[in-house]
């Protein structure tokens, strides 16, 4: 089973970048906290970083709006 846990948070900076409303997704296998991943989402941009299960940290390097 898979437990998620949603934060919101009004501002965010990534790589310089401000982005507001954005919603933290943190899933985790149940009885097993070293499988945890964790998300940031925007609205109108999609994922900005994501924490894989080896403590990796990827963010969002280039945004551009056409």
């Amino acid at each position: 089973m898979t437990t998620y846990a949603l934060t919101l948070i009004d501002t965010l900076n990534v790589n310089g970048r401000i982005f507001f409303d954005a919603i933290q997704v943190v899933a985790s296998q149940a009885g097993n906290h070293n499988n945890t991943v964790g998300s940031v989402w925007v609205k109108d941009v999609g994922m900005v970083s994501r924490t894989l299960i080896n403590g990796e940290i990827w963010d969002l390097v280039r945004y551009r709006v056409n």
